[in-house]
């Protein structure tokens, strides 16, 4: 065959694509504008959500006395932290301080006399988020109250011990907290210097302990001024802050097998006590004798005695000095397993500290001088009210080793009573006059 003639046949030969019917067509642009619909429908539903959660987040500013320019910083928190909610930033004071305390905490480090702040401060009083409620637990040093004292931890150089001196929240913003000494004396020889990082402690009323880390932006007069910390600890049963003391005490010993024993039988009587609800009452006597046993049970005669005097304390436990050789065989925990030995406080226990009754379990030991040995207990299940009183007697006690808290100051725009001023002039008159029938008797010798 000629090679011309294949030329002309080739392109003959090669596959052509058919062209789209009109059907195909037709369903193609009905699905891109099905998907474009369904595109708009979903931008104008976030569309509505935003404008009906604006409305109402609008309504709940106004019903909370909010004003417009506090509204329009809201906003913009709520579009810089990208919440879904907020509306919570004015009802609850744990939301407003995560989500508005933090965005003040990256202000302050950013622009520390931003005028935001101020606003944000004023904002928080307007709330009353400015002061909690006791059963609310703090998240944040700027929640601390005005007037709260706090306890700084500092070294003493002449007993070389950790030592805790007291200091009041004088003032407070978005940005620092102002302490000042509550007592000059305590605060000698103890100079703390800007930069220097701080150990603070402070025990809530109705509350409990709280710890927190910061730094010493400034030294002005004796006062600090300190920023913000970022975290703070509610310290519960745990690394609670221990004093030095001196007092004695008796502990009785439990072995392990009969608290055991104990609590199988108070279980026991649990579910028996129906069947015995129609068993009459005893009479006073057996109800006496009945009392005793139960004492002698809890605490029985042959049970081991120690007698010490406690070296330190806290809400955690405290350490004792005992005679060496005195603590039976198998009272301290060992790793393998528990102690053998379960201590009790002595309930006629009569102190400071609320420590009647309170269980405790030897954790360590050692020897000290003069043939004593030194145990370390720990409290086992100790009710949360006898911790927290516990905690309170400590800073308590810390307070008065420092000096004891001053007297309260008369405030300065206070006009004295007109009673006290006229006895006091007729006073003075009486004695100017030399009447001594007036005058008050004068104090007797010694």
């Amino acid at each position: 065959m000629n090679e011309g003639s294949l030329k002309e046949i080739l392109p003959l030969l090669r596959p052509r694509s058919a062209e789209p019917t009109l059907f195909t067509t037709t369903v193609w642009y009905l699905l891109w504008i099905g998907l474009a619909i369904l595109v708009s429908l979903y931008v104008y539903r976030l569309y509505r959500q935003r404008k009906r959660r604006h409305a109402e987040f609008l309504a709940v500013c106004q019903e909370a006395g909010i004003s417009e320019g506090q509204t329009r910083l809201l906003k913009r928190i709520t579009r810089a932290r990208k919440l879904k909610q907020p509306e919570r930033l004015i009802s609850s004071a744990h939301t407003f301080e995560r989500q508005v305390g933090a965005y003040a905490q990256d202000l302050v480090h950013r622009h520390p006399r931003h005028k935001r702040l101020r606003q944000i401060a004023r904002l928080r009083e307007d709330l009353g988020f400015d002061q909690l409620p006791t059963d609310q637990a703090l998240i944040s040093t700027r929640q601390i109250d005005r007037g709260q004292t706090v306890m700084i931890s500092d070294y003493d150089e002449t007993t070389h011990e950790e030592i805790l001196v007291p200091w009041l929240v004088l003032e407070r913003d978005e940005t620092v907290m102002e302490l000042s000494p509550l007592l000059r004396r305590g605060t000698e020889g103890h100079q703390i210097r800007r930069g220097e990082q701080i150990d603070v402690r402070f025990w809530r009323e109705g509350d409990t302990e709280y710890h927190f880390h910061t730094l010493v932006a400034s030294v002005d007069g004796g006062n600090l001024t300190v920023p913000h910390a970022i975290r703070i600890e509610r310290m519960q049963n745990r690394d609670f802050y221990r004093i030095h003391v001196d007092f004695p005490i008796d502990l009785y010993g439990l072995h392990q097998t009969q608290v055991e024993d104990d609590a199988a039988a108070i279980a026991l009587l649990d579910e028996d006590a129906e069947a015995t609800q129609e068993t009459p009452a005893p009479e006073p006597e057996d109800a006496a004798e009945a009392d005793d046993d139960t004492d002698s049970t809890q605490i029985p005669a042959q049970a081991p005695r120690l007698h010490g005097r406690v070296e330190n304390l806290s809400a955690g436990g405290l350490a004792l000095t005992i005679l060496a050789g005195s603590l039976p065989p198998g009272s301290v925990t060992e790793e393998d397993g528990e102690a053998e030995w379960l201590w009790m406080v002595d309930p006629a226990f009569e102190d400071e500290f609320p420590l009647a009754g309170v269980a405790c379990r030897a954790v360590s030991t050692e020897a000290v001088l003069g043939g004593q040995q030194l145990v370390k207990m720990q409290f086992e299940a100790l009710p949360l009210t006898v911790e927290k009183e516990i905690v309170q007697r400590v800073y308590q006690h810390q307070l008065d080793t420092a000096g004891g808290a001053p007297a309260p100051m008369r405030p300065r725009d206070e006009e004295p009573d007109n009673a006290a001023v006229t006895a006091e002039s007729d006073t003075d008159d009486a004695a100017a006059q030399g009447d001594p029938g007036d005058l008050p008797d004068p104090p007797a010798a010694g």
